[in-house]
């Protein structure tokens, strides 16, 4: 995947609710590249910041919420020089929403309308981005459908007449529908068990080969990461702690927090162990802590971690931004193994 071209590439965003001294920045100053074919799983507890990066990235946020900073440049072609979306107007954004960028929402009965019949809603998306005619429309409904595993004929169902599986399966087949390159998706398995959750994210690998389209998931579930992300990016109060390949997350993860998410989940295999879980709670946006906002949680913390704000290595294939994989920075210090 690194060698594939870059499909998005998100520099400096940043997020706040509100405005002037008492602005709250939930998305600091967060840098990434996407490459086409790619997923990219997006990690953290909640209030982390995920969900704002989720609608910063596709102009979805409202009011209070504004992007205070950073480019969001998505490249449709090798040669195009990239089409800066924070800078796109609304009726440029309408043209690339569901045709080149799409999302899954994490409530599929919250995205989807309660009063219309699921086809017409496949049929409103694929006929504002196609010429194609009413049946022709509903004809590519089945098809859409069909390919997350849902009968063709449940077309003309209400949301509320499917099971909760269904309707997520049926969000997801929705965000297909003109064949993006990518799609966004916010925790879309949080809301089923984990038997359906399996179901879909299998589904979701194999559309994924079919179709090429790279995908950004959100979620707290690092286990599920591991399992079907190429590359874990982690957040820790509105900035990126740790961004790897999901090996490394796994059998080397580098920051005290990624530590912590990995081992509060239990092993399928090996001895029986003691699960630990992250102590305290995530910090209050309005009054971070002094230096690494996770030092009052970490088990590892220094003294030097009060004082100084850590920094992610740019470029770097797998890093952390922990003072701890900064020895040089830090005389006697031991890098987190």
């Amino acid at each position: 995947m690194k060698d594939s071209p870059v499909l998005l590439d998100v520099a400096g965003l940043t997020v706040e609710y509100g405005s002037g001294p008492g602005a709250v920045r939930a998305v600091d100053d967060v840098s990434f590249r996407l490459r086409r074919g790619e997923i990219l799983g997006v990690a953290g507890e909640s209030g982390s910041g995920k969900s704002t990066l989720m609608t910063a990235l596709t102009r979805l946020q409202r009011p209070p919420a504004r992007i205070a900073g950073g480019a969001v440049t998505y490249h449709p072609g090798s040669s195009d020089p990239g089409i800066d979306l924070l800078a796109a107007s609304p009726a440029r954004l309408r043209e690339l929403r569901w045709d080149s960028l799409a999302v899954v929402f994490q409530s599929a009965m919250a995205a989807l309308n309660p009063v219309m019949r699921l086809g017409a809603q496949f049929v409103d998306v694929i006929r504002a981005h196609r010429q194609v005619g009413r049946k022709e429309a509903w004809a590519r409904a089945e098809e859409l459908l069909e390919l997350v595993g849902i009968p063709a004929n449940r077309v003309r169902s209400y949301p509320h007449e499917l099971s909760g599986g269904m309707r997520q399966r049926a969000t997801i087949a929705l965000a297909l529908a003109c064949e993006p390159e990518i799609i966004v998706m916010d925790e879309p398995t949080t809301a089923v068990d984990v038997v359906m959750q399996r179901q879909i994210v299998r589904r979701l690998m194999r559309l994924r080969q079919q179709f090429g389209f790279a995908i950004v998931f959100v979620t707290h579930d690092l286990s599920l990461l591991v399992e079907l992300a190429d590359r874990i990016m982690v957040m820790y109060a509105g900035r990126i702690v740790e961004l790897g390949t999901a090996a490394d997350l796994y059998h080397d993860p580098r920051h005290p927090y990624s530590q912590g998410l990995r081992d509060s989940f239990p092993p399928l295999h090996g001895p029986l162990r003691e699960l630990r879980g992250i102590p305290g709670s995530p910090p209050d946006l309005r009054a971070l802590p002094p230096g690494c906002a996770f030092q009052p949680r970490c088990p590892k913390r220094q003294p030097e971690c009060t004082t100084t704000r850590p920094e992610l290595p740019p470029a770097a294939e797998h890093g952390a931004a922990c003072l701890l994989q900064q020895p040089a920075d830090l005389p006697g210090s031991k890098a987190v193994r």
